[in-house]
């Protein structure tokens, strides 16, 4: 099955929101990379740093004097991934004024104030709050056709969605992958649901100790889609996802085979 397939067929589901249920859902998957130095634990500006051997790499990929299967052991090696191993900290509402653009800050809302639930908006972290100033910022958008955002309706500490879809913008993420500066390229679509950042970090702290739960991960310098962290398989879809800051977590996630992916 297609990629725009399982997207939406996922589209079709209907899913309450309500107890955890205990469900797993596994793919076949490759062991997961050796552990690293935790980015909780590296100053922010480390975080965001390139890599050259990476560039390097993408760009023979894309000559095709590397296979991808070459690539995502490179990508294993210099930059591995894993899980978080508790759901960390949001950003209080107060704190998401003094960081955000000032352009922003009129948007800057309580999550809890913000939307009907089963409004359609596609979920994103706003970069210069993280890069600029070490803070994990939810942006919070109008849905638009494909993975482009729409039109931003909020800046936040926390989000959580039903019936979510995830897309990567891949032209444009490889793009990134070979040097250029990060933009808006991936985006996490789905239905509203009203909670607060304290239930909301609660509820995802709840999760973690859930199988069904998967954490999942978006960077366009490893590979232009969002993965599972504990098995670095693409993730597409997910009955329900909790956003608290730069940590993500889905619920009995939609897998597609990495060969769909340019990297």
């Amino acid at each position: 099955m297609r990629i725009h397939e399982i997207v939406e067929a996922k589209k079709k589901t209907d899913t309450k929101t309500a107890d955890i249920l205990s469900f797993n859902t596994e793919p076949e998957f490759q062991p997961a990379p050796e552990k690293g130095t935790s980015r909780q634990a590296m100053h922010y500006k480390d975080v965001t740093k390139r890599s050259k051997d990476l560039q390097a790499a993408i760009k023979k990929v894309e000559a095709g004097e590397m296979s991808k299967q070459e690539y995502d052991t490179l990508v294993n090696k210099v930059k591995a991934v894993y899980p978080y191993e508790e759901v960390p900290m949001y950003a209080a509402i107060e704190k998401v004024k003094d960081v955000i653009t000032k352009d922003k800050t009129e948007k800057v809302k309580d999550p809890m104030e913000l939307l009907p639930k089963g409004y359609p908006v596609g979920l994103r972290l706003d970069i210069p709050s993280y890069r600029d100033k070490d803070t994990w910022v939810v942006a919070v958008h109008e849905q638009k056709k494909g993975w482009d955002a729409g039109t931003p309706i909020a800046y936040t500490s926390t989000a959580i969605i039903s019936n979510a879809t995830l897309g990567v913008h891949p032209n444009a993420a490889m793009k990134i992958a070979k040097g250029n500066e990060k933009g808006t390229i991936a985006v996490m679509k789905g239905n509203w649901v009203p909670m607060s950042s304290e239930q909301a970090k609660a509820y995802a702290e709840k999760a973690m100790k859930n199988p069904a739960w998967k954490q999942v991960g978006m960077d366009p310098e490893r590979h232009a889609y969002f993965y599972d962290r504990n098995n670095m398989q693409p993730i597409v879809a997910a009955e329900q996802l909790i956003q608290v800051g730069g940590f993500v977590i889905a619920y009995r996630p939609t897998y597609a085979n990495k060969t769909e992916f340019p990297y």
